[in-house]
């Protein structure tokens, strides 16, 4: 038997348990599959377990679509090259920083000449690698990897 929860910081309108049971049966019906389009449809009806997870009001619906859309409009710019210098890879042109007010993006030029924002940036990275080592710390071709990440946050966190 296992028991389910939410993620750190997820704000939904039901408990996690009744949201992996009504996402487990709509998988039911589609072999296993679980596509965002079927939860929609099945959440649709007002009775059922899901419906308050979403934005009916397709006007606030279509606004949270549009800016979800600037997101990855803002996640997509990357930099091949700074001050003349050629990047060995892509890098993001800006990055998300959060507050406990708010979150919003910065360019990566002036987060990584403001302390404040980098040690941000640096704590939101490490938050970012332990959420991954949870996923995939049980496959055994990563663990490895996942004790390695261990060192390294436990060097870099202060």
């Amino acid at each position: 038997m296992a028991r389910f929860e939410f993620a750190p910081g997820t704000r939904l309108p039901v408990s996690a348990e009744v949201a992996q049971g009504a996402l487990e049966a709509i998988a039911a019906r589609s072999r296993g599959k679980l596509a965002p389009a079927a939860v929609v449809a099945a959440a649709k009806p007002v009775k059922h377990p899901l419906h308050r997870c979403f934005t009916w009001d397709d006007t606030i619906a279509a606004q949270k679509h549009r800016e979800e859309e600037a997101r990855h409009l803002i996640r997509c710019v990357v930099m091949r090259e700074v001050d003349g210098e050629t990047l060995g890879e892509p890098v993001r042109a800006y990055v998300n920083i959060r507050t406990e007010e708010d979150s919003d993006y910065r360019s990566m030029v002036d987060v990584l000449s403001d302390d404040e924002l980098g040690e941000k940036l640096l704590r939101h990275a490490l938050d970012e690698a332990r959420s991954w080592q949870r996923r995939y710390r049980s496959l055994e071709q990563l663990r490895e990897v996942c004790r390695v990440l261990d060192r390294v946050i436990e060097k870099v966190a202060v």
